[in-house]
């Protein structure tokens, strides 16, 4: 698992979000260096206690989650994960 899933996530979380995503990425369904990827950014306090809530993660390979926050087109792919999760959960 990559780093983000040890570091921010607690195991527990962790593996289930893993397991939801059938140990694949969502988006294009590789199963190298997965990692969990916050759907969601935000500061305030209400937030901050849900942000690590399984609805608001998503498994991601590197190469996607490297897309998210380091290229153009990462606007493109953070919409397709909030896509993905809405199916899954009908809730964000």
């Amino acid at each position: 698992m990559g780093r983000n899933t040890v570091r921010y996530i607690d195991k527990k979380t962790a593996e289930e979000v893993l397991e939801r995503d059938r140990y694949c990425c969502a988006l294009c369904r590789s199963n190298f260096k997965l990692e969990i990827h916050h759907i969601h950014y935000g500061i305030n306090a209400e937030y901050v206690k849900e942000r690590n809530n399984s609805d608001r993660l998503i498994t991601l390979c590197g190469n996607c989650h490297y897309s998210i926050h380091n290229t153009k087109g990462g606007q493109g792919i953070r919409e397709a994960c909030i896509k993905y999760i809405n199916e899954i959960y009908d809730i964000i």
